[in-house]
């Protein structure tokens, strides 16, 4: 199963909330709880973020989803980009950028159907497709037809994040003589804490 960071986040506030419910301190301080989307991507990452500090290696990147073009894609130049083209209108915007309008011809019920016959072919055109150009190029056109896109760090880049530098957001980790840092728990409670 496949765990999307924004719903693990969500499920974090859950406990988060519960957690500061449950606690028997009322004050206002005891009831604050925030889960940072961005740092609990990082904490589900951790098992590969200590492992490209170890071996000093990106670990293979998972591709693929139930969505054809909701996935990190590699250009040519090798870069990652993330791509989130997550509704019917957002898979033509998708299609129209990348040159790949032969798959949004159909009306969506014929086109699913035949989407859903073909998948393997249609991510191996995206991928192709994807795999043709470099990163900016594919970056600019996805921005242009407003297909929500990022590039994808890799993990010695995340570490660098401004983000991470606050207290607590990473943890160092002593593994023989080396210290290797780890990502925090993402919850953060407490006014304090702000």
């Amino acid at each position: 199963m496949r765990l999307y960071f924004d719903q693990m986040a969500g499920a974090l506030a859950a406990i988060g909330v519960l957690t500061a419910l449950a606690k028997e301190d009322n004050s206002k301080a005891s009831k604050y709880v925030e889960v940072g989307l961005f740092e609990t991507g990082v904490f589900l990452s951790a098992g590969s973020i200590v492992e490209q500090q170890i071996t000093g290696m990106n670990p293979e990147r998972s591709i693929g989803s139930s969505n054809m073009a909701y996935e990190s894609l590699q250009a040519s130049d090798g870069r990652w980009i993330f791509c989130g083209a997550v509704s019917e209108a957002l898979w033509r915007k998708f299609c129209q950028a990348m040159d790949l309008t032969e798959f949004i011809t159909n009306p969506i019920s014929q086109r699913v159907r035949k989407l859903d016959e073909k998948a393997a072919y249609v991510k191996e055109r995206i991928r192709e497709r994807c795999a043709s150009m470099p990163s900016s190029e594919m970056l600019t056109r996805l921005r242009n037809y407003g297909v929500p896109c990022a590039p994808v760090n890799d993990y010695a880049a995340v570490l660098r994040e401004e983000q991470l530098s606050v207290p607590r957001k990473l943890v160092d980790l002593h593994v023989g003589s080396r210290m290797l840092a780890t990502p925090g728990f993402p919850i953060t409670s407490g006014l304090s804490k702000r």
